[in-house]
């Protein structure tokens, strides 16, 4: 914005303080004084574009720390996920193990006594049912 320009032409005139002034040095009163206004409109106007921008500079900041704060938690949320499919594999592990170990005992079948006793793959059905008769005796 330019500087404006400010033409009087008077003999005299009185100042608010009621003195009396020529009017050359009217003139450059006046024009000094619109100057002044300018120069003080132009410094608010640059500080308020430097408020606008450190308002949308902070806007940005809390943006970005909440989706830092949401990436983490979602971060967080995968790995508390990752850890219980992890335990649940675990605990099907372990139920696994579990059968294959009852199974080989017997406890569910009621075939692991003959299986532990040489008659596997399909063996001799009257020595399972010896074995089975001998372990009920």
């Amino acid at each position: 914005m330019q500087a404006p320009f400010i033409f009087i032409s008077v003999k005299r005139i009185q100042m608010k303080d009621k003195t009396v002034v020529d009017g050359g040095l009217a003139q450059v009163l006046a024009r000094s004084a619109a100057v002044r206004e300018w120069q003080e409109q132009e410094e608010e106007e640059e500080e308020e574009e430097e408020e606008e921008k450190d308002e949308e500079e902070e806007e940005e900041k809390e943006e970005e720390e909440e989706e830092e704060e949401e990436e983490e938690e979602e971060e967080e949320e995968e790995e508390e996920e990752e850890e219980e499919e992890e335990e649940e594999k675990e605990k099907e592990k372990e139920k696994e193990e579990e059968e294959e170990e009852e199974y080989r005992r017997g406890e569910k079948s009621g075939e692991g006594a003959w299986k532990e006793e040489g008659c596997e793959n399909g063996g001799n059905k009257e020595s399972k049912k010896s074995i089975e008769l001998e372990r009920n005796v």
